[in-house]
């Protein structure tokens, strides 16, 4: 196995265990941005915890972590980047939630190489490499729904009025089988990867919440663009992901 992919496998699941130690516990949380966008020392632990480890095993490599983002800073130039969500729904964290989780992905010369997902109330791994997709070292793939009408489209409400009119969202609904809002974004992943859902769409917040669990899609056989293209820019949040049967007819419906 690839050295930094075993590191990342290692460290992913030293994070979980750090916050599956502190869940349920009385810590504090700060607001970032507004009520629903908060903070803990987990979550900034996590990625100090992360960022000591990488230093000493690959100081060369480079770090986009959600805590500590340079919003003026172009990561992209970076040959080797590490991005890491170090605590994902940290919302679902504070109201006891059982469905937070650290994610973690490795680029290098603008390539996803690795990413993993942990998620520690159930000890459950996820990881994608060259070779594909693996669920605890078991190799896994998307659904194999192949009608709109079928298919689970999983996205927030918040999104689709970010992108759309009242009117289009009734048109999309209307031609899509079941909508379900699932938060976190972990979880979104989580029931493409395991064929619970074929449909999700990204319009926001940055490559930690993206990056990691589109990879994972992608490599199990699923497909991952951008809007209104055929490719994925890994730095561009604007994202439609699938299970890649319809991918082109859910394109279609949603320039339509």
């Amino acid at each position: 196995m690839n050295s930094r992919l075993q590191f990342m496998l290692e460290i992913i699941q030293k994070l979980g265990e750090f916050q599956r130690n502190h869940f349920r516990t009385q810590i504090d949380f700060e607001e970032k941005s507004g009520a629903m966008d908060i903070v803990s020392f987990v979550d900034k632990e996590c990625e100090q915890m992360f960022k000591s480890a990488l230093k000493i095993e690959f100081p060369e490599d480079e770090i986009m972590g959600e805590e500590s983002y340079g919003p003026n800073h172009d990561y992209s130039q970076h040959k080797k980047l590490w991005i890491i969500d170090p605590l994902d729904g940290t919302l679902m964290y504070q109201r006891w939630i059982p469905t937070y989780l650290p994610m973690i992905a490795y680029i290098e010369n603008g390539i996803v190489q690795y990413s993993a997902l942990y998620f520690p109330e159930d000890n459950t791994l996820y990881h994608a490499d060259e070779s594909g997709a693996y669920r605890n070292s078991e190799k896994i793939t998307v659904s194999s729904i192949d009608a709109l009408k079928k298919g689970i489209f999983n996205v927030s409400t918040r999104t689709l009025l970010k992108k759309f009119t009242y009117e289009k969202i009734q048109i999309i609904i209307k031609n899509l089988g079941r909508i379900i809002d699932c938060c976190p974004t972990g979880n979104k992943i989580r029931m493409c990867l395991d064929g619970q859902a074929e449909w999700a769409i990204s319009l926001e917040g940055g490559c930690w919440d993206t990056v990691p669990g589109w990879f994972l899609i992608q490599q199990a056989g699923g497909k991952v663009t951008n809007f209104w293209s055929d490719t994925w820019d890994i730095f561009n949040p604007k994202i439609i992901i699938s299970n890649g049967h319809i991918h082109a007819e859910f394109q279609k419906l949603l320039e339509s």
